[in-house]
């Protein structure tokens, strides 16, 4: 695991945290004022990991007036309301943002970061027009990629310890590949869009610091097949199928960004949410199996997934104008707003931290507090091909395996998805070997838990110190750092809250 350790004191502490962790792993603490009784280890990670959120929440807030959502006093259809307000559609000009862009460098570029201007519109068309691939392609598209899932266990063996999320990225880049470009995406690619992919999130999450070496290699990997593909003209051109005046590098780095980053992001973690979930309600799996052409049930399936464990943790909002609510409260104009959608998605609902598929039998999404692809017209348009990936990965993994996930699940899900899979009818009769392997995949999840709780405290702070001076050089070991050099002084020079300038 790596993890950002710079100075004796860090690795100090690291040792002794992941040593803790086999020996208090099986005693147990009473907490204060609850009958919830939790072994050392996890009220440890517990009570790191909501240090660390209540620093991140402080990094986030960046000293300006800042009002978190929901509160008290603003809660409910109120806080969709205020996401959709035309009066906070601005993003630009905090710390919180400054953070999100400095997380998907070098994308400098990505739409969602982009305050309104032709530039964003010339994007948003050219991501609308990817989307609207006909379901039964993008279905066709999905089916043949998923296949491969057969093969994930290797011959001759019955089962095997993954994590969920980073065995479906490669999948899902070469299926982002082919429903972007047209045409099969190599498996070194793969790998290369995978990993970026993959340390993009491990940046969000305050657990490692940015590869920009990788990450310029991905962008790199894009840009040969735009290149390949004459700029993919028939994506970028305007209405009037003018020639679009995007440079290579503009329409790389938003194909990176929307879909090499935020997509294949919001798809692994989809699936690996609904897979755990799954796995870890048996009457629901069965459900899944018995009636595997149901797609009502599905979908709610893979609603409640949405609901608890919402692909947005946090945005950001800033108010160009005072906004008066009802019952006499108003935004002053100038004040960042910070949606936590989590929480958001746990008010007014009966059990809310149960995983209950049937709650959506007579309740429907627009009369619940959910938005899990936010609201107003900044409202994430993947929805429908979020949700059709997803049930294609759910009902492809379930086909060909028992999934077993004794984890920790939480919205994070920093450890991937750790599950142990069988080979559906090929579990081994040996009971208690399958219980000394879910044993060893429960105190491993739990020690990591403790692990990356820890490595959010030293890694976050880097992470916001980095993202307010210049990018750091490259290593010198590395054969491209004159290029990278000269391309980074390009896109600083270049580089616009409001748009993207570079060449």
């Amino acid at each position: 695991m790596k993890v950002a350790i710079r100075d004796m004191a860090d690795r100090k502490i690291f040792n002794c945290v992941i040593a803790a962790p086999h020996v208090l792993h099986n005693l147990t603490i009473q907490q204060p004022n609850s009958p919830k009784v939790r072994t050392v280890t996890n009220y440890m990670a517990h009570l790191i990991k909501k240090r660390a959120a209540a620093q991140r929440l402080r990094i986030f807030s960046g000293g300006v007036e800042t009002l978190v959502l929901p509160n008290a006093e603003i809660q409910g259809k109120k806080v969709e309301w205020l996401l959709a307000h035309e009066g906070a559609r601005s993003k630009s000009g905090t710390r919180a943002r400054a953070l999100i862009e400095y997380f998907h460098y070098p994308v400098n570029c990505h739409q969602e970061n982009l305050e309104d201007s032709p530039l964003h519109l010339t994007l948003a068309k050219a991501t609308e027009r990817i989307l609207s691939m006909p379901s039964k392609q993008l279905n066709d598209i999905a089916a043949r990629h998923l296949a491969h899932l057969a093969e994930l266990i290797p011959a001759g063996k019955t089962h095997a310890v993954l994590r969920l999320r980073e065995t479906l990225l490669p999948l899902i880049a070469k299926i982002f590949h082919s429903i972007i470009f047209n045409a099969e995406c190599a498996d070194e690619v793969a790998s290369t869009l995978a990993a970026n992919t993959r340390n993009v999130l491990r940046t969000i999450k305050g657990l490692s610091l940015p590869d920009f070496v990788l990450r310029q290699t991905a962008l790199a990997c894009i840009e040969k097949e735009l290149a390949r593909q004459s700029g993919c003209e028939h994506l970028f051109a305007d209405d009037n199928e003018s020639v679009c005046e995007l440079s290579m590098r503009i329409r790389a780095k938003h194909i990176q960004g929307v879909f090499f980053n935020t997509g294949m992001i919001q798809v692994s973690e989809f699936a690996s949410h609904a897979l755990v979930a799954v796995a870890q309600h048996p009457d629901v799996e069965q459900t899944l199996l018995n009636h595997s052409g149901d797609n009502s049930y599905i979908e709610r399936v893979l609603t409640e997934t949405l609901r608890m464990f919402p692909l947005f943790g946090v945005t950001n909002r800033v108010s160009t104008e005072d906004i008066a609510l009802a019952d006499g409260l108003e935004i002053k104009q100038g004040v960042q707003l910070l949606f936590n959608f989590e929480q958001h998605q746990r008010v007014g609902y009966e059990a809310a931290d149960t995983f209950n598929p049937d709650r959506w039998k007579q309740t429907k999404t627009s009369e619940a507090n959910y938005m899990p692809f936010g609201a107003g017209h900044r409202r994430c348009p993947a929805e429908r091909i979020s949700r059709a990936l997803t049930k294609a990965i759910l009902l492809a993994v379930l086909r060909h395996y028992r999934i077993h996930a004794p984890i920790i699940h939480d919205r994070p899900l920093e450890g991937g998805g750790l599950c142990c899979a069988f080979r559906r009818g090929e579990e081994t009769s040996a009971i208690r070997f399958r219980e000394a392997l879910l044993a060893y995949v429960r105190m491993r999840d739990r020690t990591e838990h403790l692990i990356n709780s820890m490595a959010k405290l030293i890694t976050f702070p880097r992470i916001d110190r980095a993202a307010h001076r210049p990018i750091p050089p490259v290593s010198s070991g590395c054969p491209f750092r004159k290029m990278l050099r000269t391309r980074r002084h390009e896109e600083t020079a270049g580089h616009s809250r409001h748009g993207c300038t570079d060449a």
